[in-house]
């Protein structure tokens, strides 16, 4: 599955992170407990903003080619934050 392989790639990294398109998906990364510090950090300075933390760990960058073969369309990435977006999301799952 995407998410084993995630895990595995996450080997020897503080955070295995899917960039897809020039963009970080964040809410689909692996995170080591060592970013936990620094976390706290960037929290308690007023940094809010996820992409802060990937100047400090080591990361590796999990790259569209390494996705399709578990979801061609990268559904496993899409947002779902309104009531609208779960409808259409949960149509698609359906067909």
């Amino acid at each position: 599955s995407a998410i084993t392989y995630i895990e595995q790639a996450a080997i020897g990294y503080e955070a295995a992170v899917p960039f897809v398109d020039g963009y970080f998906h964040p809410l689909h990364a692996v995170y080591h407990r060592n970013c936990l510090p620094h976390i706290d950090r960037l929290l308690a300075e007023g940094s809010y903003r996820i992409v802060e933390l990937y100047k400090h760990i080591r990361l590796v960058q999990i790259r569209k080619y390494e996705l399709v073969r578990f979801d061609e369309g990268l559904a496993m990435l899409n947002n779902v934050n309104t009531p609208a977006e779960y409808q259409l999301h949960a149509a698609s799952l359906n067909r």
